[in-house]
């Protein structure tokens, strides 16, 4: 009887594993190519119907439905799937650095598919292809709270019912319909401010936000995205331009630790 009892249990176990392999997002059809050029960073990204991209972003230039990279290490790829920052990716492989790939995959229904399913699909195609076994686990890191300064808020509801990309206007940047929470993860990414940020402001709805980046001074480099790289002003920006403030606070990130990774076999 128990050992019935323990077949019946395993077949039901394995049978569920089953379904959820099934489950699991895929793409239609995808290729892994190693890439041989030698000069060239990466390039590429997710192309979902939900996507917002602001106007330099090579990713805007990726097809519908598609992941598209080019000239990605294996921790470029793991950092756009599980958005996480390379720098809280440990266990990389001596053969990350040295070794770069392309990708072109595409979902079965390119027009109804979500940034975020794109990237579920991604995260089990390179489990499949690199033989990954990963976890996570949360540290706590230095982080901003954002407030409200005390001068109040300076901003504008937006009649927006979702967030757009950021549009560029000179030396101004415009966030059309932003929460504070999706302006505090905008801010996240920008390389001047350095650390995680929280939403702390209390203030609910949306908003247009306009911030003219006083690093541009009259003949600067018009490549946004390489200003913006370089936007030493970003914190005294947001509290005089919008009335709110960072407070430095402790918070909790994603890090991602690879347990294993094969180098997969791959033809030109």
């Amino acid at each position: 009887m128990l050992k019935r009892a323990m077949r019946l249990a395993a077949v039901l176990v394995f049978s569920a594993i089953g379904l959820a392999a099934a489950q699991a997002p895929h793409f239609e059809a995808a290729v892994l190519k190693p890439n041989t050029l030698e000069n060239g960073g990466v390039e590429g990204g997710c192309h979902g119907v939900d996507s917002k991209f602001a106007p330099e972003d090579p990713a805007r230039n990726v097809p519908l439905g598609r992941c598209v990279i080019t000239a990605g290490r294996l921790s470029h790829m793991l950092s756009l799937a599980y958005a996480v920052p390379i720098q809280r990716i440990s266990g990389l492989p001596d053969w990350d650095r040295p070794n770069r790939y392309n990708v072109e995959a595409e979902a079965d229904s390119p027009g109804t598919t979500t940034e975020a399913q794109l990237l579920a699909m991604l995260q089990g195609f390179l489990t499949e292809r690199f033989k990954l076994n990963i976890h996570r686990s949360q540290i706590a890191v230095p982080g901003f709270a954002l407030i409200v300064a005390k001068q109040g808020p300076k901003l504008q509801p937006s009649a927006q019912e979702a967030s757009s990309a950021p549009e560029f206007q000179g030396a101004a940047m415009i966030l059309k319909g932003y929460t504070m929470a999706e302006f505090a993860q905008f801010l996240s990414a920008m390389p001047s401010i350095g650390r995680p940020v929280t939403d702390m402001t209390g203030l609910h709805g949306r908003y247009d936000l306009t911030l003219n980046i006083l690093d541009a001074r009259p003949g600067a480099d018009a490549n946004m995205k390489s200003l913006i790289g370089n936007w030493r002003s970003a914190i005294t920006d947001v509290q005089d331009q919008l009335g709110l403030k960072f407070e430095s606070d402790k918070t909790t990130v994603d890090k991602l630790i690879i347990d294993h990774a094969q180098m997969p076999q791959v033809a030109n």
